[in-house]
Order: C-alpha cells, then structure tokens, then sequence
C-alpha cells in the first residue's frame, strides 16, 4: 500500500477556460446523480444491498480513478492544442487566399482594359494601314507597341491562369485543415468526458466513506479538501468549453 500511495494524482488543469454558461446545469446534474444514488440507497433492503467496499479498496480506487484523469486531462490538452494550430493554419491559408483573389481581379480588370483598347485601335488590316498612313514611320512605332501590348496581355493570360490554380489549392488545403480542427475538437469533447466520468466515479466512492475518512484519504493524496473539490468543479467547468463555429 505504501508503494501505491507514492503515486500522486495532479489535479487537472485546463488550457482555456469553458464558459460558465453550462456550469449550473452541469452542477444540477451532478446534484441529481448524487441525490438519485442516496436515495436508491435508501430505498435498497439490508438483504438486497451490496456490501460497502472497504477503506483500503476506496483508497485504491479513487487513486486509480484520479490518475486516470489525469491521463484523460493530458489527451484533452493535446487535443485542444492540435485544434488550435490548425486554426491557426486556416486562418492563414484564408488569409493568402484573399490575397490572391484580390490580384486575380486586378489582372481580370488589367486585362480587359487592355483588350477594349486593342479592340478600338484594330479595325483595319496592317498592310492597308501602312499604305494609307501619312505617317509610315508613325505606323511602324505604333505597330510595334501594338505587339508588345499583345505580349503584356498573353503575360497577364498566364498569371491570371496561375493564380486560378493556386487559389484552388489553397481552398483544397483550408478544407483538409477545417476537417482536422473539426476532428481535433472532437477528441477534445471525447476527453473531457472522460475526465468528468472519472472524477464523478471517484467522489460516489468517497461520498460512501465518512467525513472524517474523506479528509484522511484527500490528505494522504496530498491535495486536501479544498483543493480536490477545487479540481472537481474544474473538470465540471470543462463540459461548457468553447464549441466549434
């Protein structure tokens, strides 16, 4: 028994806090559970009740039940820390594809201004034009700017393709880190249930035992009263965590 009592449960502790919308009505379940055990307890014949388990074995128990937790209360860390980074993620992949759809209208816009140009200045075939032209050197000057405005606008073709493509990829990516967040969040819930299970199996059992023996087990785990009533009404707060928009 001395080997096991080395084993010390840290009572758990939560990255954020979970709003206290949800605390009374997790705080009146509770007081129902314990309300509905006593009274079944009550209820129950000498002959039909089962026989109480002994100091050692309540001590053995919630030991057990409050490093279980505590396992419980790690995974839900982890997993609210993986939902958190792939917020973070999201957010950026958001953010570089507004970026991009913002210069892809620039382009669009860039582009047709050049093409309505192109269009009012192109009505007559070049070899007419040249001969008809006052001017042929003029001619000639404005041709060539005419090519090379038909390179700029097969240029800005080209990007405006390119950034098509990467905004695809980048809406593909925000999708793929939305499911992990919504996953993430998910084990999240799963672990904080399984901690509020834990610590409420644990207070039944000590809720069997007198006052006087409570305290002696709390203090021998090295928490006391107060700060284990401390850790169960943290586990129960967790049930209102921030939920997923």
């Amino acid at each position: 028994m001395a080997e096991h009592r080395r084993r010390r449960w840290r009572r758990p502790t939560y990255r954020k806090p979970w709003s206290s919308s949800r605390r009374p009505a997790l705080r009146v379940a509770a007081g129902i559970t314990l309300a509905g055990a006593a009274t079944a307890g009550a209820l129950d014949t000498p002959a039909l009740a089962e026989p109480e388990p002994s100091l050692a074995e309540v001590e053995e128990r919630v030991d057990a039940l409050h490093h279980e937790a505590e396992r419980a209360t790690e995974a839900y860390n982890e997993a609210t820390e993986r939902a958190e980074e792939a917020e973070e993620e999201l957010a950026e992949l958001s953010d570089r594809a507004a970026r991009r759809t913002a210069e892809l209208n620039e382009a669009r816009d860039a582009l047709g201004a050049h093409a309505s140009a192109s269009y009012r200045s192109g009505g007559m075939p070049a070899g007419l034009a040249l001969a008809l032209s006052s001017d042929p050197d003029d001619f000639l000057r404005r041709a060539d700017v005419a090519n090379r405005t038909g390179d700029r606008q097969a240029q800005q073709v080209r990007e405006i393709s390119e950034k098509l493509r990467e905004i695809d990829q980048l809406r593909d990516e925000a999708d793929e880190r939305a499911e992990a967040v919504e996953e993430a969040r998910r084990d999240a819930d799963e672990q904080r249930e399984v901690v509020e299970e834990k610590l409420a199996e644990a207070e039944e059992l000590l809720a069997t035992r007198t006052a006087e023996e409570r305290e002696r087990l709390l203090a021998e785990e090295g928490q006391g009263a107060a700060p284990a009533r401390a850790g169960r009404d943290e586990a129960r707060a967790a049930g209102a965590a921030e939920a997923p928009t």
